[in-house]
């Protein structure tokens, strides 16, 4: 969760820079970024189980820094 706090700015200046958007309308990716993590924190215990601690940290970094590269768009994704 420590990195909302790197994402919801960010994403929010794309979202005012490029589409208009307010932050009000910005913050409803950070409510939808909120609840999918609460979904998701049902399964952690489940997971963990089935892969181990460290495979399910490992995972868990790999699915972060997929993430961070997409909060701004890059150059060879479509916009």
């Amino acid at each position: 969760m420590m990195s909302q706090t790197f994402f919801f700015p960010v994403l929010s200046d794309h979202l005012t820079k490029k589409y208009g958007f307010t932050v009000e309308h910005g913050s409803i990716f950070l409510t939808i970024n909120w609840i999918s993590y609460f979904i998701v924190l049902q399964f952690i215990n489940p997971i963990s189980n089935f892969f181990g601690l460290k495979m399910t940290i490992l995972i868990g970094h790999i699915f972060a820094f997929i993430g961070a590269l997409l909060v701004y768009p890059i150059d060879f994704l479509p916009q």
